[in-house]
């Protein structure tokens, strides 16, 4: 139920505000309670998103409280670091992956500081999306390992640091490793290469043998901190093929 606090805040509906596309995701615990457009109670904090159905109701029909109108006292819970996911059984891992697709290019222009995402709102849609691909793992490691040779609708800026995540969740998980080091370990897989998307994607475009100045950057790219490494392009070859950006992970 609303507290004190938000009891106050709903006495004028102008203390409403939408709630946006960018705030949730299907999984997501509500950080605040929902209303209708006058005023009236439809979910409380802390109902988990529990479908695509539920969240675009959310956000067609749902307002929240407008935090900028709440009185300073207002208390504002720590980050929790999420569980896995714990999908229905007879749900399809290939649709859910196309999902986290869509969530991670939102994610990366979040990163890029072009997105809207409020103070700790990227960094906990990050932990749920990693949270997400282990509970995928745990639905079908399997289907999943199958994915990555299955799709191609997305860039490989996308397509690749998932395919990472999806790899690095399921060792995590036979290692037994406790839920916040796999958290971290998923989480890095899915964002490792993200100050070169826009170079990788480019590459993916790229027609014919590559220019002097594309294989300078191949060749300085990329140069992991603190080991003194650095991979060099395959020799002989200036040609792009299927499996050229591995010379860019740093994986």
């Amino acid at each position: 139920m609303p507290t004190e606090v938000e009891k106050m805040a709903i006495s004028d509906a102008g203390d409403l505000i939408k709630v946006t596309a960018d705030e949730l995701m299907v999984g997501d615990a509500l950080p605040w309670t929902v209303y209708d457009a006058t005023g009236r109670l439809l979910m409380d904090v802390g109902h988990v998103v529990s479908s695509k159905s539920r969240l675009n109701s959310i956000i067609n029909s749902g307002y929240r409280l407008d935090e900028k109108n709440m009185p300073e006292t207002a208390f504002v819970a720590p980050l929790e670091l999420p569980s896995p996911y714990s999908y229905a059984k007879d749900t399809n891992p290939f649709n859910e992956l196309t999902e986290l697709c869509h969530e991670l290019e939102t994610l990366f222009v979040g990163i890029g500081g072009e997105g809207a995402f409020k103070e700790g709102r990227l960094e906990k849609r990050l932990y749920d999306t990693a949270a997400q691909v282990q509970g995928l793992c745990k639905l079908n490691a399997d289907a999943l390992l199958g994915s990555i040779h299955l799709s191609n609708k997305f860039n490989y800026s996308i397509k690749h640091p998932l395919h990472v995540a999806i790899i690095s969740a399921i060792i995590a998980e036979t290692l037994e490793l406790p839920q916040e080091n796999q958290l971290a370990i998923v989480g890095a897989a899915l964002t490792a290469n993200v100050a070169m998307n826009a170079y990788q994607n480019s590459l993916q475009a790229h027609k014919g043998p590559l220019s002097s100045e594309q294989l300078a950057k191949l060749r300085v790219n990329p140069r992991p901190i603190g080991r003194g490494y650095k991979r060099e392009p395959r020799s002989g070859s200036n040609q792009v093929s299927p499996d050229f950006a591995h010379t860019l992970s740093v994986f």
